[in-house]
């Protein structure tokens, strides 16, 4: 059986930052000169767990940053990285219309994602893919 495009891009993004230079802090991605990019730049050689999924769903042929596929990797692997971050969002966050509910919560997911990059060694960021991947099909 294949494995899902979800699973396929959190795996193929945990691939990139597991070489310890291609995995990086502060931004999504980083040039071969040092300078930010965006991950999905032909440039690109350093990237934060959300810049490497980024990176990945282009890999796997996805062109849209926005897929529904590149955003329920995304939320796999922050419901990893806290089960509860979405509980917690709504409750910093009562009076979002209910329209803009999504979109919001999608920026909520990379903030969940990029302060745990962060903030975190990168053997626990592999860690917190690995488990990410335990629970997508």
């Amino acid at each position: 059986m294949s494995q899902s495009l979800p699973r396929q891009i959190l795996q193929r993004a945990r691939d990139i930052i597991a070489d310890c230079n291609r995995w990086t802090r502060g931004a999504m991605a980083y040039s071969k000169h040092g300078d930010r990019c965006d991950p999905w730049e032909q440039d690109a050689v350093k990237f934060c767990s959300l810049g490497a999924i980024g990176r990945a769903s282009l890999e796997c042929g996805i062109t849209g940053h926005a897929s529904p596929l590149v955003l329920a990797a995304e939320r796999s692997l922050a419901d990893t990285i806290n089960p509860h971050w979405l509980s917690e969002y709504r409750a910093r966050n009562p009076t979002v219309a209910e329209a803009l509910q999504s979109d919001v919560e999608d920026l909520a997911v990379h903030d969940v994602i990029m302060s745990f990059n962060d903030a975190s060694r990168q053997i626990d960021v592999l860690a917190a893919f690995d488990k990410a991947l335990e629970r997508v099909s």
